[in-house]
């Protein structure tokens, strides 16, 4: 459900306002991307729960990411791999809060980790993401970790923005999402092999989202 967007958007946050973007978008976009930020940061401090889209319970990333963007009538699939193919490729220079940032282990991997861009002031990239944190925000460019493992950034914004954009903040039961395995995938050892979920049940060795 989707409603007006109340006052407090235009309250200044440190961390996500944008002093010197490489780009500024136009107003409405701007607005609406704010809008799905701070939807967001509300779930700080949730744990990781992999295959989980319930803010009750916690989130794996992708099921972070697509529960966000879901509120704001943006449909992402469940898989951080195919997350990665959704709207278009962009620069990692020209990324907006909202947009999102993809990770692989090597250079011959496939993206295992998806994180949401949350703000951009000069050279200081911060991302939202579902980790074995929990829900946290980290500085990219301070992290050697998630910078080595930058793969491809998307922006998955629609191509209009409309003025009623915040939805609430407490979902019902309605609202909330299954787990679900992405339908695309051949084999649960597929979905396991790219999201690098361990299990003992498959005699690989795969990892969580870190």
């Amino acid at each position: 459900m989707l409603l007006v967007i109340l006052s407090w958007l235009f309250t200044a946050n440190p961390a996500a306002t944008l002093t010197n973007p490489p780009a500024e978008p136009p107003a409405e976009e701007a607005i609406y991307r704010q809008a799905i930020v701070q939807f967001a940061e509300q779930y700080l401090g949730l744990p990781y729960v992999w295959g989980s889209r319930d803010p009750k319970r916690g989130f794996d990333c992708s099921g972070f990411t697509s529960y966000v963007m879901k509120n704001f009538d943006i449909d992402l699939s469940p898989s951080s791999s195919m997350q990665s193919t959704q709207g278009n490729k962009i620069q990692l220079s020209d990324v907006q809060p909202g947009d999102l940032i993809f990770f692989r282990r090597s250079s011959r991997s496939r993206v295992f980790h998806v994180a949401m861009v949350y703000g951009v002031e000069n050279d200081d990239l911060q991302i939202i993401h579902s980790t074995r944190r929990g829900v946290v925000i980290d500085h990219l460019n301070e992290s050697t970790y998630w910078r080595t493992k930058y793969k491809t950034a998307r922006n998955v914004m629609p191509g209009q923005f409309p003025q009623l954009i915040l939805p609430e903040s407490t979902p019902t039961e309605g609202d909330l999402e299954e787990i679900v395995l992405d339908a695309d995938l051949e084999s649960p050892r597929e979905f396991f092999e790219l999201e690098h979920i361990p299990t003992a049940s498959l005699p690989i060795q795969v990892y969580p989202c870190d």
